[in-house]
């Protein structure tokens, strides 16, 4: 029988200061003691998965989806087990979609740690291990009908259990990509392709060198998506185009022979017949006049200007950070200052603006 507890963590009257408790550490401990130690058994059985996913969530977990994981008929199930961790773990509300969070970072870090939180010690690589599990059933069922938050993390929790075969059959579905591509996530798929892939053993890298370069040199027409022709359309119509040996042209054809495409698109009558990597690094598309000029800051950023009259901060994969307006002409310079101010000229008024 898992314990019910009131929203409030302590009631000490002003005769009982001695016992008021010494820093965070000391809060979850009392807390997790005087709920579970009667009952450490149930802790063990009906807790401690549901919060391993939690702590190794990569976003707040949806209570559908943590219904789903679990493997809870209801969430009668859930609110039992959810109700007996109080305030410690709030939800956004109680539907379906709502979420749960630890109420504060530090509240993870006591529970990951050992030494600190000792038997009621949460070990996140098993909640990777649920996550990576459940999602990896889901996708051998059908790509296209995975969750959205194994859309959008599968391959990092497969990468963190360091199951690399697994994340390169992942990185070269192509219905896995067209069907993150269709949920939105197509900014995770790029950022999977420079980070995850780097992440890999050097063999393993090899393996999705034409994809990484694919997307690497694609990633700006991708981003051009909108209602009337998204991301997803415009990356069947690259793939088909790619290479008749390259693994996404066979991938995108086999979609298409599959029935899944509803939707007009063209193909060439000449392609090249073996896909090679790009030489590429980036391409930075945003200015609508020339460009005057570029510098790089910390971190990899990049600024540049242009005689559109702004100036623009860009990351080292080609995304647009920022755009800084105020000039009335064109920029013809910008300097680095102190703090990470920047100095800007034109041909008509100067500027100091502070990011």
């Amino acid at each position: 029988m898992l314990p019910i507890v009131s929203n409030a963590l302590f009631h000490l009257t002003s005769d009982q200061i001695d016992q008021f408790p010494r820093g965070l550490g000391d809060v979850y401990s009392r807390f997790f003691l005087r709920q579970f130690k009667d009952d450490m058994a149930g802790y063990r059985k009906e807790i401690r998965p549901l919060l391993s996913l939690v702590l190794a969530a990569l976003r707040p977990l949806r209570l559908d989806f943590l219904m789903q994981v679990c493997g809870y008929a209801n969430k009668m199930e859930l609110f039992d087990r959810l109700d007996a961790l109080g305030s410690l773990f709030p939800r956004s509300g109680d539907q379906e979609a709502d979420t749960i969070v630890p109420f504060h970072r530090s509240l993870n870090d006591w529970l990951s740690a050992k030494e600190r939180s000792g038997q009621f010690y949460i070990d996140s690589e098993h909640g990777h291990r649920l996550l990576a599990d459940h999602g990896w059933r889901q996708f051998q069922q059908a790509p296209e009908n995975l969750a959205p938050y194994h859309l959008e993390y599968l391959p990092r929790h497969l990468l963190e259990l360091k199951e690399y075969d697994k994340v390169v059959t992942l990185l070269k579905d192509f219905r896995f990509l067209m069907a993150r591509t269709k949920a939105g996530f197509l900014d995770p798929l790029l950022l999977d392709y420079r980070e995850i892939v780097r992440a890999l053993p050097k063999e393993r890298r090899q393996q999705l060198r034409i994809e990484e370069s694919f997307f690497r040199s694609n990633s700006h027409i991708l981003r051009r998506g909108d209602e009337e022709w998204p991301a997803y359309k415009i990356l069947l119509q690259l793939a088909i185009e790619h290479a008749d040996d390259s693994p996404l042209t066979i991938g995108a054809e086999q979609y298409l022979a599959n029935g899944r495409c509803d939707w007009a698109w063209l193909r060439r009558e000449r392609r090249v017949k073996h896909a090679g990597v790009d030489p590429c690094v980036a391409v930075f598309e945003g200015h609508t006049e020339g460009v005057l000029g570029a510098l790089e800051m910390l971190e990899g950023r990049i600024l540049s200007w242009s005689l559109d009259k702004t100036f623009r901060m860009w990351s080292d994969s080609g995304e647009q950070l920022k755009v800084l307006e105020g000039h009335t002409g064109s920029v013809y310079g910008v300097l680095l200052l102190p703090d990470e101010r920047i100095l800007s000229w034109s041909d008509l008024i100067s500027d100091n603006l502070q990011l």
